[in-house]
């Protein structure tokens, strides 16, 4: 089975000091890890032992630093609110991160993953580091692409939509709206991806994420041959939940606003 999964869109997702070139993964709902050494190989941190790729959100390149302060609220407000009023004019949304930032005292790294993996068990965690780029560590949600190798089937999934959890009454318009469109987004995708079939999308329902909940449609389809694996994911990233769309327009507005780099934020581990 092999599995690309999004580092992005967790406010867990967190930027530690560096230690050493080593990464650790859990499958959702599991407790086996897998885990080995890594070295930068080219644009990407590479685990031979287990299969492991790890690649950071754009072209910025595996050297990023430790961000120093929290993004000020009320930046980040106008930068959000600056970034809607046009996106939405040309009737798209880009996603805008922001960093917070806190200190960890000696010796607690090893429990805060601890406590991490065990709070978010129904996600992808990660835990990983290298000299280059620091250790960053999390828990996501959001599933890329997964092949089943023996079948070939795919699975991916549209998330977005974001409230309270556990909250009654019916979605509301734009949640919806905004929904419908990154399901179109990622269905059409999928359509053009060279070798990809009988692709569908399913009956959509609330995926929990610690105090929130998100819309959650899952798409299928069906590879001809294993190796259109690697090509489809990258169709598919990133996904409009952590860039958003279209998607050459929310890239150009967070190259423009966002006042950080992102690093391995919103990247891919396959």
């Amino acid at each position: 089975m092999t599995s690309w999964t999004c580092l992005g869109k967790s406010s867990t997702d967190t930027l530690l000091h560096a230690v050493a070139g080593s990464c650790t993964c859990l499958l959702p709902g599991h407790d086996e890890a897998v885990s080995g050494y890594l070295t930068a190989i080219g644009d990407a941190l590479r685990c031979p032992e287990a299969g492991i790729t790890i690649r950071p959100w754009g072209s910025e390149g595996l050297r990023c630093a430790v961000a120093q302060e929290s993004t000020p609220r009320e930046a980040y407000r106008r930068i959000v609110e600056y970034v809607a009023e046009r996106a939405g004019a040309r009737g798209g949304k880009t996603v805008i991160s922001r960093c917070i930032t806190g200190t960890f005292a000696p010796g607690t790294r090893e429990n805060f993953t601890q406590s991490l993996f065990g709070l978010f068990r129904e996600c992808f965690r990660f835990t990983f580091s290298h000299p280059l780029c620091g250790c960053w560590a999390g828990a996501s949600p959001e599933l890329l692409l997964h092949l089943d190798a023996q079948t070939l089937d795919i699975d991916t999934q549209a998330l977005a939509g974001t409230r309270r959890r556990g909250t009654s009454a019916p979605w509301d318009a734009k949640n919806t709206e905004e929904h419908r469109l990154v399901v179109d987004d990622m269905l059409a995708r999928l359509g053009r991806c060279a070798g990809v079939t009988d692709v569908r999308a399913g009956k959509p329902y609330n995926r929990t994420y610690g105090d929130i909940e998100h819309l959650c449609t899952p798409i299928s389809g069906h590879l001809s041959d294993a190796a259109a694996f690697e090509s489809t994911a990258l169709a598919l990233h990133p996904t409009p939940a952590v860039g958003g769309w279209p998607r050459a327009d929310a890239l150009a507005d967070i190259r423009r606003h966002e006042p950080h780099r992102r690093g391995f934020y919103g990247g891919t581990i396959v």
